[in-house]
Order: structure tokens, then C-alpha cells, then sequence
């Protein structure tokens, strides 16, 4: 198998793996949504958003302890980032203080030289070949140092994303939202 063969056939596995695993991500909130928040949400909103407060959100909602809540969402924004252009990137963290100090939480991962099995080994063997790929590769890379499982990302992504459904959140969940369109 030639290597045009060999990406083509991983990345035909990636899209099919990522799609097999979207019936576990939740639907994005409407803006309907917003007015069924819970008061969690309500009470934040009502002084303002910041990344630091997701951490206890992310904790109790998701069941991590608070490393792997401040890892990920470092991770999870980090990538968000990576995927906007530098203006846009300089507005998400004008508008969700406390984001760089989460993006330097994240792990920091070493690209594997050893072959790996599975989805994990195409996605690996795909990322070579392909940034974007390369980006999706060492975000799941940071969650698997974490201890969380891959799919983990669709839920970190959600919560973020819930925590922003409020006026002061706004634009940073738009711009969030388009960081992470990969995964949502």
C-alpha cells in the first residue's frame, strides 16, 4: 500500500471513528436553551465568565478529579486556539480570562515513534501526513496522559460549551464554537 493508499485508508478510518462515537456527544445547546440553564450556569453568568470556573463544573458534572478537569479544558482550549486565526485567538482570550493560564496546564506530549494499533495507530500514522490530523493526534494524545479516554473530548467540549451559553459568554462560545467545530 502506497502512502496516498495508506492516508486516504486513515483517514476514512478517523472520520468513521469520530462518527461512530457521535451519538455520545450532546447536541449543542439553542439559544431556547439558554433560558433552562441550570443555576449553576445562571449564577455565573450573572458575574461574568471565566475559564477557571469551569473547572468545578467540569468536575462534578463529568466525574474527573481536578488535574484531569484543568489538563483537558487546557488541552481542549489550547487546540481551540491552534484552530483560529491570531486575531481571533488574541478575542477568545480577551473574553475568557483565565484561558492561557488553563493552556499551560495542559500536558505536554512527545510525538510516538513506536507503532501503535487500532484507531489510535491510523489517526497516528494519518497525523504525519495532515495538520489537522496532527492537532486531533496530540489532543488525544493530552487526554490519554491524563488518564481520560478520547472520547472524553466531545464531553469537555459540551460543558465548555454550556458554561458559555449566557450573554457575557457569548462571544467567547462563538469563537469557541468554531475552535472546536472538529469535535462539535
Amino acid at each position: 500500500m502506497n502512502k496516498i493508499q495508506q492516508f486516504s485508508c486513515a483517514l476514512l478510518c478517523t472520520a468513521l471513528s469520530f462518527s461512530a462515537h457521535a451519538e455520545q456527544f450532546e447536541p449543542l445547546p439553542d439559544s431556547a436553551s439558554a433560558q433552562t440553564a441550570t443555576s449553576t450556569t445562571l449564577d455565573q453568568a450573572a458575574t461574568g465568565v471565566s475559564a477557571l470556573d469551569m473547572i468545578p463544573l467540569l468536575t462534578s458534572s463529568l466525574g474527573v478529579n481536578k488535574n484531569q478537569a484543568e489538563g483537558g479544558l487546557g488541552s481542549l482550549l489550547g487546540y481551540a486556539k491552534d484552530q483560529l486565526s491570531s486575531t481571533e485567538s488574541s478575542q477568545l482570550s480577551s473574553a475568557l480570562p483565565g484561558l492561557e493560564t488553563l493552556v499551560g496546564m495542559a500536558p505536554t506530549v512527545e510525538p510516538k515513534n513506536e507503532q501503535q494499533s487500532g484507531i489510535g495507530g491510523l489517526l497516528s500514522t494519518a497525523a504525519q501526513y495532515n495538520d489537522s490530523l496532527k492537532s486531533i493526534d496530540q489532543l488525544n494524545q493530552q487526554f490519554q496522559a491524563l488518564g481520560l479516554e478520547p472520547e472524553m473530548i466531545g464531553q469537555f467540549a459540551n460543558t465548555a460549551m454550556q458554561y458559555l451559553n449566557s450573554t457575557q459568554g457569548q462571544q467567547a462560545g462563538a469563537l469557541l464554537k468554531q475552535g472546536l467545530s472538529a469535535f462539535l
